[in-house]
């Protein structure tokens, strides 16, 4: 049986994460957003969500590219609840966590998974197959055997 290749050939698309604040802020509780290793971290000075979130977003965006290069592949966006971080690069993902010490202040992380369709041959005789995936830690993510065409 023949090797078959998938080509992604789709356009590539900027990723977009979103982070929803809720619950009771205290000004002073912090927020840390971490990329990797490296994490900056902003603390409140509102109890408004929406002044948090604007405040937040003016100083993600002001960071240093020379001291927080990674966090300069993004732009923060957002001046109420969800606060949105996009990539730059089209195709290029990230993976940013941001956290709170706040005893009562939430911060949930949304975003949609990207979804590839893989479309055979009107020819190919069926079979299984496996697929593999790049992780953004650089391991790779196999699925167990899907069957096709049976």
């Amino acid at each position: 049986m023949a090797t078959r290749t998938w080509l992604g050939s789709a356009a590539p698309v900027a990723q977009v994460d979103s982070f929803a604040f809720g619950g009771t802020w205290i000004s002073g509780e912090t927020i840390t957003i971490t990329y990797g290793q490296k994490a900056y971290v902003y603390t409140t000075t509102s109890t408004v969500i929406a002044t948090i979130i604007t405040a937040l977003v003016a100083a993600y965006n002001a960071l240093s590219s020379t001291d927080y290069a990674e966090f300069a592949e993004q732009t923060a966006a957002g001046s109420a609840t969800p606060m949105t971080l996009t990539a730059d690069t089209t195709g290029k993902p990230f993976r940013v966590t941001i956290t709170t010490n706040s005893a009562s202040g939430t911060i949930l992380r949304s975003g949609t998974n990207e979804v590839q369709t893989v479309t055979f041959n009107a020819t190919a005789p069926g079979g299984t197959m496996v697929l593999v995936v790049p992780k953004t830690d650089k391991t790779l993510a196999t699925s167990a055997a899907i069957t096709w065409n049976a």
